[in-house]
């Protein structure tokens, strides 16, 4: 049986038996290991971000991508595997089966959260139980057929087993799953990114489909990628899997598209705008005078119609801070009030940065000292303590307390100093 024995396997990391290898042969297995250290370059800098304090929307986006890069490791170890380790590609078959099967629906996973607005309902099961589906039972089969089967399938480059015939064509089966599965997802993020353009009115459109290259550029090169494996069902496996002018293009291209996935979600360049379903049509007039509909809190309505901060003015931003007070929210971080706004992270912090000319922290601080110098002249807060008043202020402790008081005190020294003469 398959697994009731594991041989011990030493080999070098990128070749084996590096004098045997031909020039073309040590660049595609050289291009195929750069892919793997890229992928998990990026897995490991994901985790890493997702330690530190993000909004809920921002870390499914990070999940995605954690679990995107790793499939692609899983796929490019599949290669190297199926052609010089064998028994190893014995040995994690199902493993690296879902790789196959799940890489599609991880992209698709991120364009789901990316173009979702926040009323809609999760990522759908279904998703999720499709990928493992096969491998699952792909696992379970192999614990009852003997090793030589699928190692034979895997030295014949997909040669069937006449005595395993269904065994051998679902075992085989892992190249025609990788091009059903990434076609139908790159095909579904495509169409989800479409319906979020058509969703949004074309001023704001304008405003943010630059933003939108990446993920369009992600898809062009995905696409081409996805082309490899479906040439590999119609030729011969040994002769287009490893083929070197397909493998060395695809393999210099990936390291591409994952570092600009990267760059994108670490500096938040991704427009998050709340998708405006199409106005009803107009009902015919009636006698009856219908109710007036409820008017908006200013604010919100000015953020809502000025998605781009750098439609709004100081006077907008204040007033924004003087009648929603999020401040008040001892755990409110940049990227908070980033999504709740609908902006980006860092275009929010240059808005901050260009307007008042300090950073984030020192914007809110000193909202909360303002809200902190209001109470403490309350007749109720007559005998309170600063300490007791600090959280309705929106002070998580006395030090941003006092840091925010210092720089209130530092300002007004900067006002009342005379200017300097000669």
């Amino acid at each position: 049986m398959i697994f009731q024995s594991v041989k011990r396997y030493e080999f070098v990391i990128f070749t084996t038996n590096l004098n045997s290898l031909d020039l073309s042969t040590f660049i595609v297995v050289t291009s195929i290991w750069l892919v793997v250290i890229c992928s998990l370059a990026c897995a490991i800098y994901m985790l890493l971000l997702l330690t530190e304090r993000y909004s809920p929307y921002e870390r499914r986006m990070q999940k995605g991508a954690l679990v995107y890069f790793l499939f692609f490791t899983g796929i490019c170890l599949s290669r190297l595997f199926y052609k010089w380790y064998p028994e190893l590609f014995v040995y994690f078959a199902p493993l690296l089966y879902l790789c196959h099967t799940g890489s599609g629906v991880a992209f698709y996973y991120i364009c789901f959260a990316f173009t979702s607005p926040r009323n809609e309902k999760r990522f759908p099961l279904i998703h999720y139980l499709l990928p493992p589906l096969i491998p699952v039972i792909l696992g379970v089969w192999m614990l009852f057929v003997p090793f030589d089967v699928p190692l034979g399938i895997v030295k014949g480059f997909r040669a069937l087993n006449p005595e395993w015939p269904i065994f051998s064509r679902v075992f085989a089966s892992f190249i025609p799953a990788q091009v059903l599965f990434i076609g139908v997802y790159l095909f579904l993020s495509m169409k989800k990114l479409r319906h979020y353009r058509k969703s949004l009115p074309e001023k704001k459109w304008k405003e943010i489909h630059y933003r939108l290259r990446s993920i369009y550029a992600i898809i062009a090169i995905l696409f081409v990628g996805w082309l490899h494996p479906l040439l590999v069902l119609f030729t011969s496996i040994e002769n287009a899997f490893f083929a070197y002018g397909a493998i060395v293009p695809i393999a210099l291209s990936i390291p591409f598209v994952e570092i600009v996935l990267v760059n994108n979600l670490q500096r938040h360049n991704y427009p998050r705008i709340e998708i405006i379903p199409a106005p009803k049509p107009k009902s015919p007039p009636s006698e009856k005078v219908s109710e007036p509909a409820p008017m908006e809190p200013v604010a919100t309505s000015l953020l809502t119609n000025n998605t781009s901060l750098n439609l709004l003015s100081r006077k907008d931003f204040d007033n924004y801070f003087r009648q929603e007070k999020p401040y008040l929210n001892t755990e409110l971080r940049l990227t908070t009030l980033a999504d709740q706004l609908g902006v980006g992270r860092e275009e929010l912090s240059k808005f901050i940065n260009r307007t008042y000319g300090m950073n984030f922290n020192s914007f809110v601080g000193r909202w909360r000292f303002r809200e902190m110098e209001r109470l403490r002249k309350l007749a109720k807060n007559k005998e309170a303590t600063i300490k007791s008043l600090l959280p309705q202020a929106g002070f998580a402790n006395y030090n941003s307390y006092m840091r925010a008081r210092q720089e209130a005190e530092r300002k007004k020294n900067e006002k009342e100093k005379p200017p300097h003469q000669d």
